[in-house]
């Protein structure tokens, strides 16, 4: 934490009846090297025991913040509202059903962005696993922000669950589109582009869960890739 006890991450997790992925995703949250964060967990009113889960959770580790909304509302909507109540002057984004594999994703990051003001955003690449954690197929996305640009024309530029954002850039472009049913993180890169620069580490930051199914009653598989 910072002399103020304000970190300078905040990770957010909205979740959608992933309770029995949770666990996971926070352990590879524990396992980072960089600690100067809080974890947002925000539950789009799902129907396990996430808040179960999450309440046995928080009495282990104190930096987790838990956010209900009491109507399912969508990834976009839903993300938006930890967002704002964030106290990071960083977002990192983590999906629910995924987990960080670098160790050094956040301080990589985070050094980034300090040393980089020009730059609003970067991430990294994905490794993409089915349910018994074989691995599929990897990818990394384009690296530098000339090329990123040329890519946002076809597809998204950034893995979303890869990523990290200058909170005060998200609130400028008016956070995710709550309208678009699909790519909304996709349209948040391109709008977010247009406020500085963007980049993608050639390294593989998550381990990204092909279940085939949605998060927040959103398609997310056309956007995150």
């Amino acid at each position: 934490m910072t002399k103020n006890n304000t970190p300078l991450v905040s990770i957010l997790i909205a979740t959608y009846n992933r309770s029995h992925l949770l666990k996971q995703a926070i352990k590879s949250v524990l396992e980072q090297s960089y600690k100067n964060w809080e974890i947002i967990i925000t539950n789009d009113a799902s129907t396990d025991n996430t808040e179960d889960v999450v309440k046995n959770l928080r009495k282990k580790i104190k930096k987790i913040r838990y956010l209900k909304l009491e109507k399912n509302q969508g990834i976009a909507k839903n993300s938006n509202f930890g967002i704002k109540k964030a106290k990071g002057k960083y977002i990192a984004i983590l999906d629910d059903d995924d987990q960080w594999i670098n160790k050094n994703k956040l301080k990589k990051q985070v050094r980034f962005l300090e040393e980089n003001p020009d730059y609003v955003g970067c991430g990294g690449g994905a490794i993409v696993v089915d349910k018994q954690n074989k691995e599929i197929y990897r990818y990394l996305k384009p690296e530098i922000d000339k090329e990123i640009r040329k890519y946002m024309l076809f597809s998204n530029p950034m893995a979303n669950t890869t990523t990290m954002f200058r909170k005060n850039i998200a609130r400028k472009i008016g956070y995710y589109d709550k309208n678009l049913r699909y790519s909304a993180d996709r349209d948040f890169w391109m709008k977010i582009g247009k406020e500085g620069k963007l980049y993608n580490f050639p390294v593989y930051f998550a381990k990204y869960l092909m279940s085939g199914k949605n998060t927040s009653k959103i398609g997310r598989a056309s956007c995150r890739e």
